[in-house]
Protein backbone atom coordinates (compact mmCIF):
# COMPACT_ATOMS: atom_id res chain seq x y z
CA UNK A 1 0.00 0.00 0.00
CA UNK A 2 0.76 3.91 -0.46
CA UNK A 3 0.08 6.29 2.87
CA UNK A 4 -0.25 9.78 1.76
CA UNK A 5 -0.99 12.51 4.63
CA UNK A 6 -1.33 15.61 2.89
CA UNK A 7 0.09 14.70 -0.63
CA UNK A 8 3.22 13.57 1.16
CA UNK A 9 4.31 9.41 1.63
CA UNK A 10 4.36 8.52 4.81
CA UNK A 11 5.20 4.85 4.22
CA UNK A 12 7.80 3.06 5.88
CA UNK A 13 9.24 0.79 2.90
CA UNK A 14 10.33 -1.76 5.25
CA UNK A 15 7.08 -3.27 6.81
CA UNK A 16 4.94 -1.41 4.47
CA UNK A 17 3.03 0.34 7.12
CA UNK A 18 2.11 3.77 7.98
CA UNK A 19 4.37 6.12 9.89
CA UNK A 20 2.00 8.56 10.88
CA UNK A 21 -0.97 7.43 12.23
CA UNK A 22 -2.90 10.86 12.46
CA UNK A 23 -5.78 11.47 15.08
CA UNK A 24 -8.97 11.15 14.11
CA UNK A 25 -9.78 14.64 14.94
CA UNK A 26 -7.28 16.39 12.82
CA UNK A 27 -8.91 14.38 9.16
CA UNK A 28 -10.90 16.70 7.49
CA UNK A 29 -11.23 13.75 4.46
CA UNK A 30 -9.44 10.47 3.28
CA UNK A 31 -9.90 8.99 -0.30
CA UNK A 32 -8.79 5.25 -1.05
CA UNK A 33 -7.85 3.78 -4.43
CA UNK A 34 -7.75 0.67 -5.48
CA UNK A 35 -5.17 -1.30 -8.11
CA UNK A 36 -6.20 1.13 -11.32
CA UNK A 37 -5.03 4.69 -9.88
CA UNK A 38 -3.64 7.52 -11.68
CA UNK A 39 0.09 7.54 -12.82
CA UNK A 40 1.21 9.89 -10.37
CA UNK A 41 0.80 7.73 -7.62
CA UNK A 42 2.63 4.61 -8.91
CA UNK A 43 4.80 2.61 -6.77
CA UNK A 44 2.82 0.13 -5.31
CA UNK A 45 0.33 -2.48 -6.80
CA UNK A 46 -1.97 -2.64 -3.89
CA UNK A 47 -4.00 0.31 -2.45
CA UNK A 48 -3.32 3.88 -2.35
CA UNK A 49 -4.78 5.78 1.27
CA UNK A 50 -4.55 9.29 1.02
CA UNK A 51 -5.52 11.57 4.16
CA UNK A 52 -5.84 15.72 4.14
CA UNK A 53 -5.70 16.85 7.68
CA UNK A 54 -7.80 19.82 9.17
CA UNK A 55 -6.54 23.39 8.17
CA UNK A 56 -8.23 26.34 10.66
CA UNK A 57 -10.66 29.08 10.07
CA UNK A 58 -11.81 32.43 11.03
CA UNK A 59 -13.50 30.99 14.46
CA UNK A 60 -11.99 28.89 17.20
CA UNK A 61 -13.46 25.39 17.23
CA UNK A 62 -12.20 22.35 19.41
CA UNK A 63 -13.05 19.12 20.87
CA UNK A 64 -11.68 16.92 23.53
CA UNK A 65 -12.52 12.98 24.21
CA UNK A 66 -11.62 10.77 26.35
CA UNK A 67 -11.86 6.90 26.55
CA UNK A 68 -11.27 4.47 29.25
CA UNK A 69 -11.80 0.28 29.61
CA UNK A 70 -11.08 -1.11 32.86
CA UNK A 71 -11.17 -4.67 33.71
CA UNK A 72 -13.73 -3.80 36.73
CA UNK A 73 -16.36 -3.62 33.89
CA UNK A 74 -15.72 -6.77 32.62
CA UNK A 75 -17.87 -10.27 32.68
CA UNK A 76 -15.87 -13.20 33.26
CA UNK A 77 -15.24 -15.37 30.00
CA UNK A 78 -17.26 -18.09 29.31
CA UNK A 79 -14.43 -20.25 30.12
CA UNK A 80 -12.67 -18.40 32.99
CA UNK A 81 -12.27 -20.35 36.56
CA UNK A 82 -15.19 -18.68 39.04
CA UNK A 83 -12.68 -18.52 41.79
CA UNK A 84 -10.00 -16.76 39.90
CA UNK A 85 -10.21 -12.91 39.43
CA UNK A 86 -10.27 -11.23 35.47
CA UNK A 87 -7.24 -10.57 34.15
CA UNK A 88 -6.37 -6.97 34.24
CA UNK A 89 -7.12 -4.57 31.57
CA UNK A 90 -6.05 -0.83 31.63
CA UNK A 91 -7.32 1.34 28.56
CA UNK A 92 -7.07 5.33 27.94
CA UNK A 93 -7.48 7.14 25.41
CA UNK A 94 -7.38 10.67 25.35
CA UNK A 95 -6.80 14.00 23.50
CA UNK A 96 -8.08 16.71 21.53
CA UNK A 97 -7.99 20.05 18.57
CA UNK A 98 -7.97 23.55 18.32
CA UNK A 99 -8.36 25.37 15.33
CA UNK A 100 -8.90 28.95 14.90
CA UNK A 101 -7.60 32.26 12.76
CA UNK A 102 -3.85 34.09 13.66
CA UNK A 103 -4.55 36.86 11.14
CA UNK A 104 -8.56 36.99 10.41
CA UNK A 105 -8.83 35.86 6.33
CA UNK A 106 -5.33 35.34 6.16
CA UNK A 107 -3.86 33.03 8.37
CA UNK A 108 -5.08 30.11 10.39
CA UNK A 109 -3.34 27.64 12.74
CA UNK A 110 -4.87 23.93 13.76
CA UNK A 111 -3.62 21.74 16.20
CA UNK A 112 -4.22 18.22 17.64
CA UNK A 113 -3.10 15.68 19.95
CA UNK A 114 -3.21 12.32 21.28
CA UNK A 115 -2.26 10.00 23.50
CA UNK A 116 -2.89 6.04 24.52
CA UNK A 117 -2.28 3.89 27.55
CA UNK A 118 -2.80 0.44 27.09
CA UNK A 119 -2.00 -2.47 29.65
CA UNK A 120 -3.36 -5.84 28.68
CA UNK A 121 -3.08 -8.82 29.76
CA UNK A 122 -2.22 -11.81 27.61
CA UNK A 123 -2.57 -15.29 27.76
CA UNK A 124 -0.20 -18.25 25.86
CA UNK A 125 0.64 -21.95 26.22
CA UNK A 126 4.18 -23.09 25.90
CA UNK A 127 6.04 -26.21 26.05
CA UNK A 128 8.32 -26.17 28.86
CA UNK A 129 11.00 -28.84 30.77
CA UNK A 130 9.68 -30.14 33.54
CA UNK A 131 11.46 -29.83 37.16
CA UNK A 132 12.84 -33.56 36.19
CA UNK A 133 13.87 -33.06 32.86
CA UNK A 134 15.71 -30.10 33.45
CA UNK A 135 17.91 -32.56 35.92
CA UNK A 136 18.33 -34.53 34.02
CA UNK A 137 15.46 -37.43 34.80
CA UNK A 138 13.79 -38.64 31.72
CA UNK A 139 12.41 -41.95 33.79
CA UNK A 140 9.45 -43.67 31.46
CA UNK A 141 9.73 -42.15 28.69
CA UNK A 142 11.79 -43.42 25.22
CA UNK A 143 15.92 -44.58 25.92
CA UNK A 144 17.69 -41.61 25.33
CA UNK A 145 20.51 -41.49 22.94
CA UNK A 146 24.30 -41.54 24.59
CA UNK A 147 26.64 -39.87 21.79
CA UNK A 148 29.67 -40.61 23.43
CA UNK A 149 28.91 -44.91 22.36
CA UNK A 150 28.92 -44.14 18.88
CA UNK A 151 32.73 -43.69 18.09
CA UNK A 152 33.27 -47.16 20.07
CA UNK A 153 30.67 -49.02 19.25
CA UNK A 154 29.13 -48.25 15.74
CA UNK A 155 25.98 -47.83 17.87
CA UNK A 156 24.17 -45.59 19.78
CA UNK A 157 24.13 -47.06 23.17
CA UNK A 158 21.19 -45.32 25.95
CA UNK A 159 22.24 -43.65 29.11
CA UNK A 160 21.53 -45.50 31.98
CA UNK A 161 18.58 -45.58 34.02
CA UNK A 162 17.63 -42.52 31.03
CA UNK A 163 19.64 -39.94 33.63
CA UNK A 164 22.02 -37.46 31.94
CA UNK A 165 24.77 -37.12 34.29
CA UNK A 166 25.10 -33.22 35.76
CA UNK A 167 28.22 -32.68 34.33
CA UNK A 168 27.28 -33.19 30.82
CA UNK A 169 24.45 -30.80 31.03
CA UNK A 170 25.80 -27.58 28.80
CA UNK A 171 26.10 -24.58 31.74
CA UNK A 172 24.81 -22.19 28.73
CA UNK A 173 21.16 -24.48 28.74
CA UNK A 174 21.48 -24.82 32.48
CA UNK A 175 21.66 -20.86 33.12
CA UNK A 176 19.01 -20.27 30.51
CA UNK A 177 16.33 -23.03 32.11
CA UNK A 178 16.85 -21.01 35.35
CA UNK A 179 15.42 -18.40 34.10
CA UNK A 180 12.33 -20.29 32.00
CA UNK A 181 9.35 -20.77 34.13
CA UNK A 182 8.58 -24.41 35.67
CA UNK A 183 4.96 -26.11 34.02
CA UNK A 184 1.40 -24.88 35.65
CA UNK A 185 0.05 -28.35 34.85
CA UNK A 186 1.10 -32.03 34.30
CA UNK A 187 0.76 -32.68 30.80
CA UNK A 188 3.13 -33.59 28.77
CA UNK A 189 2.74 -30.99 25.95
CA UNK A 190 1.69 -27.43 26.59
CA UNK A 191 1.99 -27.68 30.10
CA UNK A 192 2.55 -23.89 30.62
CA UNK A 193 -0.10 -21.11 30.70
CA UNK A 194 1.16 -17.38 31.25
CA UNK A 195 -0.45 -14.12 31.76
CA UNK A 196 1.57 -11.71 31.41
CA UNK A 197 0.97 -7.75 31.26
CA UNK A 198 1.78 -5.84 27.81
CA UNK A 199 2.12 -2.34 27.85
CA UNK A 200 1.62 0.26 25.18
CA UNK A 201 2.12 3.92 25.12
CA UNK A 202 1.54 6.43 22.21
CA UNK A 203 1.61 9.96 21.54
CA UNK A 204 1.15 11.68 18.26
CA UNK A 205 1.07 15.94 17.89
CA UNK A 206 0.49 17.68 14.67
CA UNK A 207 0.42 21.53 14.23
CA UNK A 208 -0.15 23.24 10.87
CA UNK A 209 0.05 26.58 9.56
CA UNK A 210 -1.92 27.95 6.43
CA UNK A 211 -1.63 31.48 4.77
CA UNK A 212 -3.22 32.82 2.42
CA UNK A 213 -0.84 35.01 0.37
CA UNK A 214 -3.36 36.25 -2.69
CA UNK A 215 -6.58 34.70 -3.82
CA UNK A 216 -4.62 32.82 -6.08
CA UNK A 217 -1.62 31.84 -3.50
CA UNK A 218 -1.43 29.91 -0.75
CA UNK A 219 0.53 28.57 1.34
CA UNK A 220 0.84 25.65 4.28
CA UNK A 221 3.35 24.14 6.69
CA UNK A 222 2.53 21.03 9.10
CA UNK A 223 4.43 18.99 11.63
CA UNK A 224 3.60 15.86 12.81
CA UNK A 225 5.36 13.56 15.43
CA UNK A 226 4.96 9.95 16.65
CA UNK A 227 6.11 8.45 19.30
CA UNK A 228 5.31 4.81 20.63
CA UNK A 229 6.95 2.41 23.27
CA UNK A 230 5.83 -1.13 23.54
CA UNK A 231 6.56 -3.87 25.80
CA UNK A 232 5.86 -7.45 23.63
CA UNK A 233 6.25 -9.89 26.58
CA UNK A 234 5.48 -12.78 23.88
CA UNK A 235 6.62 -10.91 20.73
CA UNK A 236 4.24 -10.23 18.20
CA UNK A 237 2.08 -11.49 15.54
CA UNK A 238 3.87 -9.44 12.98
CA UNK A 239 7.18 -11.43 12.82
CA UNK A 240 5.54 -14.91 13.71
CA UNK A 241 7.47 -15.57 17.23
CA UNK A 242 6.50 -17.04 20.44
CA UNK A 243 8.87 -15.91 23.03
CA UNK A 244 9.18 -17.77 26.59
CA UNK A 245 7.57 -15.63 29.35
CA UNK A 246 10.49 -14.09 31.07
CA UNK A 247 12.30 -13.06 27.68
CA UNK A 248 9.71 -10.59 26.24
CA UNK A 249 10.92 -7.53 23.74
CA UNK A 250 10.34 -3.71 23.66
CA UNK A 251 9.98 -1.71 20.30
CA UNK A 252 10.18 1.88 20.32
CA UNK A 253 9.36 4.25 17.72
CA UNK A 254 9.95 7.94 17.09
CA UNK A 255 8.78 9.27 13.74
CA UNK A 256 8.97 13.10 12.81
CA UNK A 257 7.27 14.52 9.52
CA UNK A 258 7.80 18.21 8.36
CA UNK A 259 5.19 19.06 5.26
CA UNK A 260 5.23 22.52 3.12
CA UNK A 261 3.46 23.35 0.06
CA UNK A 262 2.66 26.20 -2.06
CA UNK A 263 -0.40 26.42 -4.07
CA UNK A 264 -0.73 28.51 -7.28
CA UNK A 265 -4.01 28.44 -9.30
CA UNK A 266 -2.85 29.85 -12.80
CA UNK A 267 -6.44 30.50 -14.01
Amino acid sequence: NIYLLDGVKVTDELFNNLVINPSVDSIQEFKIQKSMYAAEFGGKASALINVATKAGSNTFQGSFFEFHRNDAFDSPNYFHPKDQRIPPLRQNQYGGALGGPVLADRTFFFGSFEGTRLRPSLTRTFSVPTAAGRAGEFAGVAPICDPLTIPTTGGCAPVADNQIPAGRIDPIAAAFLESVPLPSSTVAFQNLTSVEESTRDLDQLSVRFDHRLTDTDQIFARFSTFDADELQPFGTSTLQESIVPGFGRSLTTKTRNLVASHTHVLG
